[in-house]
């Protein structure tokens, strides 16, 4: 499977959102924890694999910290995109180098264009 766009996605809106998934992974394997929180919304819901759902930014940032021990790289694949008027959904395949599954990331449009992380789920692959 490759890259596949909804009709509702531009070619600009999908560049933008690989960039952001793309730097937002890369801020986690940088800890840079003041960059890391800058993608998400305030009402932000993490829901990891194994863990009752994590709301918020803040509270977000203190699970990966805490929780997600060192990533040397991520390795993205099988990108697919859904866009309707405000909201974006980015599923991809995920190596993180100590583990492999797929996630998806629900993204809000900000009044400035940049895309705010509202929702992400992930799991390993099996």
């Amino acid at each position: 499977m490759g890259t596949e766009a909804s009709t509702a996605c531009t070619d600009s809106d999908i560049a933008v959102l690989m960039e952001t998934t793309k730097s937002w992974a890369q801020s986690v394997t940088d800890q840079d924890w003041a960059k890391f929180v800058g993608y998400w919304d305030e009402n932000a819901v993490l829901m990891p694999p194994g863990h009752q759902s994590i709301e918020g930014r803040d509270n977000i940032q203190a699970f990966v910290q805490g929780e997600v021990g060192p990533v040397s790289a991520f390795t993205f694949t099988d990108w697919q995109f859904e866009c309707s008027g405000a909201l974006a959904v980015v599923s991809t395949g995920f190596d993180a180098g100590t583990v492999a599954g797929k996630h998806v990331i629900v993204l809000r449009r900000r009044a400035d264009d940049s895309w705010a992380i509202i929702r992400v789920i992930y799991n390993a692959n099996g």
